[in-house]
């Protein structure tokens, strides 16, 4: 006898998601587009929500990138996305990338991000003696000219109105 997957806890077959398919021991959970009332449930005893409908019901869609919930870059509740903390994705489906890096986040870490549409900007660099000046044609990876050292707060000496009198 084969027997089908039992809930961990309360001990119901399928979890009361699915339905058991005794000559083979296993549960086929409710997918079915028709009766979304139901749910979409995966996992042996079908009591894990498929990942593009997580919810309380497994019911509630995700929104998709590429066909992935939140586009691999956020967590979805009740048909939202979270994005990752990163900050380097937004939107509703965690679609728009801004520019920046994973270790320094959107626009270095050094700007703000704008998104319009599904283009997202650096649209302001920092640039005052405390948080640096940077560049924005960079999206804020690069000091401005005129400042230098890895905080882009040290200014460069100047002569007659030219950085290093044009020799650096």
């Amino acid at each position: 006898d084969q027997y089908c997957g039992l809930h961990p806890t309360d001990k119901t077959v399928c979890s009361l998601h699915g339905h058991c398919q005794f000559g083979e021991g296993c549960c086929q959970c409710h997918q079915d587009p028709s009766n979304a009332m139901l749910g979409y449930w995966t996992g042996t005893d079908c009591a894990q929500c498929h990942p593009k409908y997580n919810s309380a019901t497994c019911s509630v869609p995700c929104p998709l990138q590429n066909g992935i919930a939140c586009g691999g870059h956020g967590t979805c509740w009740n048909g939202v996305c979270t994005c990752d903390a990163s900050g380097l994705y937004v939107g509703t489906a965690c679609e728009v990338k801004c520019p920046g890096s994973i270790a320094l986040g959107p626009c270095f870490g050094h700007g703000t991000c704008t998104v319009a549409g599904t283009i997202a900007t650096c649209t302001s660099c920092f640039a005052s003696p405390s948080q640096g000046y940077w560049d924005l044609t960079t999206n804020c990876a690069t000091c401005t000219s005129g400042y230098g050292g890895p905080s882009c707060n040290i200014a460069c000496p100047t002569h007659l109105g030219s950085i290093c009198n044009n020799h650096g």
